[in-house]
């Protein structure tokens, strides 16, 4: 009896590691499904992010153009203004 017993015992003890396998197994197959699926949308956001970071230069780029245009211009008014008021005293 006592053999039996054992056998039985070590029997469920093989079917709860089998089920255990089977859900470390499918645990597995979760991840690396979920992992794929992380790294694409992570590389979708750095092709967004870096379409916002050329769009950031482009404009720091005309801004910066639109400043010295600007500095030209008010360097070329105060000038004219300058000699104007020159010319009237």
């Amino acid at each position: 009896m006592m053999e039996q017993g054992r056998t039985t015992a070590e029997g469920e003890t093989a079917r709860s590691l089998g089920r255990l396998e089977a859900n470390v197994a499918a645990i597995e197959s979760r991840l690396e499904r979920l992992d794929v699926s992380a790294a694409a949308r992570m590389s979708v956001i750095e092709l967004k992010l870096d379409g916002v970071t050329n769009a950031l230069a482009e404009s720091m780029g005309a801004m910066k153009l639109l400043h010295w245009a600007g500095g030209a211009l008010f360097a070329a008014l105060g000038y004219f203004a300058n000699s104007i008021v020159r010319e009237l005293r």
